[in-house]
């Protein structure tokens, strides 16, 4: 994962957004980044009358990302030590294709989008569009759960499937999020679908189990065949205070017949959930 110096917070102006902003400008001002407040209104079918009314539309919601900015800064403002630059825009389109864009253009390193459990009754577009943005976001995504309050990522739980190498990159997002001094736990949840994997924990102590990483660790091998659920168990259990997952490759095949595991983490989450692009940990560092 490369330096954060943009974040990407997609709002609707609910509760579950207006939540998921005060933890980005908590979290920008200890990264020192910058933040996009990004609202988006639905294309028009192409009448007058819906031109008409989306220009409407866009004129509120730029009025609304004020108001939102004035209200939440003010609900933080105690708790930062650098004010974060914050740009608003108000965009139309398709969700998903106008955050892809936005990203693409303005280079933002880190989407931060709200999210509730599958079965709340809650009246909003994120909870489950977060869910959904994971599968091809092009960048890290941060799912925040509804009510959740900011609080420094000194512990980090780290899922590995022991499948891939990108656990092995996991010395990437420390270097990205060193201000914390991050605690880091490994965990693999092993279930009764679960084959062979190509590595083991011990190598993994290996690399990262030393005492010139000064870097506190854990490693932990679970059983369970709820991966997500056993997760957050365990994270909540050990305090942390940010589970991460990796993004896994997959066919078409994979994807019209296999569950993700990080989509289904989305909705089990209930402290917040990175999500990292397959290989997101091989790109290049940042100074």
């Amino acid at each position: 994962m490369r330096r954060v110096n943009s974040i990407l917070v997609p709002v609707d102006f609910s509760r579950i957004s207006a939540n998921a902003f005060r933890y980005a400008l908590r979290l920008a001002d200890h990264l020192d980044a910058s933040i996009d407040l990004l609202h988006v209104v639905p294309s028009s079918d192409g009448s007058l009358v819906s031109i008409s009314l989306n220009s409407q539309l866009i004129g509120i919601g730029k009025d609304k990302l004020t108001d939102m900015f004035t209200r939440e800064m003010t609900a933080v403002a105690t708790k930062l030590e650098h004010v974060p630059a914050v740009r608003s825009f108000a965009k139309e389109g398709n969700l998903r294709s106008v955050i892809r864009q936005h990203v693409k253009e303005e280079r933002n390193d880190l989407i931060v989008m709200g999210t509730h459990k599958e079965n709340d009754d809650v009246d909003d577009i994120f909870g489950t569009n977060t869910s959904l943005l994971v599968s091809n976001a092009p960048c890290p995504v941060l799912a925040v759960p509804e009510g959740f309050t900011f609080q420094p990522l000194q512990s980090i739980c780290y899922a590995t499937d022991l499948s891939h190498v990108d656990a092995f990159h996991a010395g990437h997002l420390l270097k990205v999020l060193r201000v914390f001094r991050p605690r880091l736990d490994f965990v693999h949840v092993n279930t009764g679908k679960s084959g062979k994997t190509k590595f083991n924990m011990d190598l993994l102590r290996d690399v990262f189990d030393r005492p010139d990483t000064g870097v506190d660790t854990g490693f932990h091998i679970l059983e369970d065949d709820d991966v997500a659920e056993e997760l957050f168990e365990f994270a909540e259990k050990a305090k942390s205070d940010l589970v991460v997952m990796h993004r896994p490759r997959r066919g078409w095949l994979g994807r019209l017949f296999g569950k993700s595991n990080t989509r289904e983490a989305v909705l089990e989450a209930t402290i917040p959930l990175l999500i990292l692009p397959q290989g997101e940990g091989e790109e290049p560092e940042v100074e």
